[in-house]
């Protein structure tokens, strides 16, 4: 089975992308059950907006879901650049994994600059990728939760550790 991978960054501290990795046979099933997440009022999860005890019922739930998630993590100097080496990386990864598409949520100020990096480094697969809102594909809710818990440390990422099976240090 070939997976999607749902991504998401966080800017603060080093620069990292972190992938959500939904396989095809999960991919109804995972998204249903996301869908459920968000309180009345919210459109999607965002774990900046969340309480703290919210965010622990938010954890949990990612936690029962299947998925695995990888981080991409870069000590660059400038986001730009740390953007471009993870999204490299992230490509290289989404091709060993024989990836049927990578889905970034969407940041308008990088998208030319992401697209013109994954032309590239996807141009001798069939891996598709896509640049969408948070609102639009609740499995980049997933990618926000554990971007958020990684960059935060301690608790938080020792909370969301069990799904994630690998952290590549990404240089320049």
């Amino acid at each position: 089975m070939r997976p999607n991978l749902y991504v998401d960054e966080s800017k603060s501290g080093n620069f990292l992308l972190t992938a959500v990795l939904v396989q095809a046979n999960q991919h109804h099933q995972v998204t249903r059950a996301v869908r459920a997440l968000p309180l009345r009022h919210q459109t999607r999860i965002h774990m900046c907006k969340e309480s703290d005890p919210r965010r622990r019922h938010i954890i949990n739930f990612v936690l029962t879901l299947g998925v695995t998630c990888e981080v991409f993590e870069s000590t660059a100097r400038s986001d730009l650049d740390a953007r471009t080496s993870c999204l490299r990386a992230l490509a290289d990864r989404a091709a060993e994994l024989k990836a049927r598409a990578i889905v970034i949520e969407r940041d308008d100020s990088v998208v030319k600059q992401d697209r013109a990096v994954l032309r590239s480094a996807l141009s001798t697969t069939d891996i598709e990728y896509r640049h969408l809102r948070g609102r639009e594909d609740p499995l980049l809710w997933i990618a926000d939760v554990v971007a958020w818990c990684w960059q935060r440390g301690r608790e938080w990422r020792r909370q969301i550790q069990p799904i994630v099976s690998r952290v590549h240090i990404v240089e320049e």
